[in-house]
């Protein structure tokens, strides 16, 4: 959009301007987490999932140089739990799947800049071509880096009947449990959906299976709100992955959500509509910004009150992808930068 690209030059210029000058972005005071998710590295076969080298490292400079710290996923969650530090900036870089390009172009540039990642892995894969080997991610591991799960075989689990999908999704992580016990002798407290998708009864056996944390595919900060049964983090593959883009990002706040509904990813009706209670007196709901892939086609009415700031979106028209993003953006009425939030709809009946 033409607003939302306004405001990302404008950001960048003052962090070039700060980058220039030896300043550092101030910091964010409420504990905040941004996480961005990454996939291949310096392979142009998949563009919408690639992201160059030489991009991923100038990434990494940028948060070295501008007094970000950077956390595996489980870390930060213990960070945000904890009473100290709260104006630290922290960053989590995830990467699904465990293609090789990641040990071979990633994973070296993490060390260059002693930053810790987490890598989710579906163990059905690994060793077959493009996945790294079990040698390769004993020698991460070993590094320092989370290795955390993305199922075994990364089905699509939504597309079962009920009964089929609690059973097969079971027995999924059970075979990812095994695997890792063998091989590398730990065990995984992170999650990554695979393809992002969920509903409350995936989610549940994640928490009740014993994993911390688990990461959907929807964009948007972390804060002391947030599911953390799904997590939402920014891609950075294709059209996203650039050093302007990440700089907009890791300075992004969490939009101050106190309920949605509905909470089911799932929806009946089509369009569906989200109705967010948000706290009030937070933020400029004439500059809020609603985008639908990148188009502003969104019907947006805001109600308040002395408890909450009530925002409904719909789309304009009927949502025709398996999986949908609205996604939110507005300014803090403090000043002090833009909040972001993504809700993530799923139609199980497309096809992928």
């Amino acid at each position: 959009s033409r607003a939302l690209s306004i405001s990302t030059i404008i950001l960048a210029l003052v962090h070039i301007f700060q980058l220039s000058s030896g300043q550092s972005p101030p910091l964010r005071g409420d504990k905040e987490i941004v996480c961005f998710v990454y996939h291949r590295f310096n392979d142009n076969r998949y563009p919408s999932t690639n992201i160059s080298a030489s991009v991923f490292d100038k990434q990494l400079a940028y948060l070295a140089e501008n007094g970000f710290t950077v956390m595996a996923l489980g870390d930060a969650v213990n960070w945000l739990k904890s009473s100290s530090d709260n104006n630290k900036k922290v960053v989590v870089l995830t990467i699904d799947d465990g293609f090789k390009s990641f040990y071979n172009y990633g994973f070296p540039l993490l060390q260059k800049y002693g930053f810790d990642a987490t890598l989710f892995i579906n163990t059905y894969h690994i060793g077959h071509k493009d996945y790294m080997s079990w040698e390769q991610l004993k020698e991460v591991s070993r590094a320092g880096i989370e290795v955390g799960c993305h199922s075994h075989k990364h089905e699509h689990f939504l597309n079962m009947s009920d009964q089929e999908m609690l059973s097969e999704f079971r027995a999924d992580l059970e075979k990812f449990k095994a695997a890792m016990k063998e091989k590398l002798g730990i065990r995984s407290d992170a999650y990554s959906y695979p393809f992002g998708e969920f509903n409350a009864q995936l989610a549940l056996i994640v928490k009740n299976s014993g994993f911390r944390v688990a990461c959907a595919q929807n964009s948007g900060v972390i804060n002391k709100n947030s599911d953390l049964f799904s997590i939402p983090r920014y891609p950075m593959g294709g059209i996203h992955a650039t050093l302007v883009g990440f700089m907009e990002k890791s300075n992004m706040h969490a939009l101050p959500v106190k309920s949605e509904e509905p909470e089911s990813t799932i929806f009946t009706k089509n369009p569906p509509e989200l109705v967010l209670c948000l706290e009030p007196n937070t933020i400029d709901t004439d500059q809020l910004q609603c985008f639908i892939h990148g188009d502003r086609e969104c019907i947006v009415m805001t109600d308040d009150n002395e408890d909450c700031q009530v925002v409904r979106i719909r789309s304009m028209r009927k949502l025709k992808r398996r999986r949908t993003l609205y996604t939110i953006t507005a300014p803090r009425l403090d000043g002090k930068g833009w909040c972001w939030y993504s809700r993530l709809w799923i139609n199980p009946e497309v096809e992928e």
